[in-house]
């Protein structure tokens, strides 16, 4: 099955702060250089003390691939949402056999190309906020279908994205 647990529910909940904070902060306003900026960013999670252990690394993988500093506060849940992932859907997603990003680029429709050629039936997992992300992604998909009809890949597409009004007076 394809549950996901709460710490991957947890991964889920930090990277869509983390691509909020990346797209709605302007590096021209909001940095003291022009470009490194600061971000502080609270988290509700499952459990905090697991999350606190990984901070340096999880703030060190940011600050290489962004440029900027980052720091995190991990909290517990509230006491309504200590537990959100169901296992409601798990049937559904046995026939795949791997799951594999799927971001209407070129190297993820040649990562899907290899593996539907080594007769495998992945489960491709994207996301989209834009009109132009999501239609490479149904191109893509569309000729994925149409080439490998005996294995057919699933796709699992989610809308993720913030208003450019999210920040004020920054975007």
């Amino acid at each position: 099955g394809l549950a996901p647990s709460e710490h991957a529910f947890d991964l889920l909940l930090l990277a869509a702060m983390v691509f909020a904070a990346d797209t709605r902060v302007n590096r021209d306003s909001e940095s003291q250089d022009g470009w490194t900026r600061e971000f502080h960013l609270y988290l509700p999670v499952s459990k905090p003390e697991l999350w606190q252990a990984s901070h340096n690394l999880v703030a060190g993988m940011l600050s290489f691939l962004t440029g900027d500093h980052w720091r995190f506060t991990f909290r517990p849940r509230p006491k309504d949402f200590r537990q959100i992932v169901t296992t409601e859907l798990q049937e559904e997603f046995e026939k795949f056999s791997c799951v594999s990003l799927f971001s209407g680029g070129l190297d993820s429709f040649i990562g899907a190309i290899d593996l539907l050629a080594n007769r495998q039936r992945p489960l491709l997992v994207s996301h989209y906020w834009d009109g132009m992300t999501s239609q490479h992604q149904t191109v893509c998909s569309t000729h994925l279908e149409r080439f490998f009809p005996k294995n057919q890949p699933g796709l699992l597409r989610a809308r993720v994205g913030f208003d450019n009004e999210l920040v004020e007076n920054v975007a």
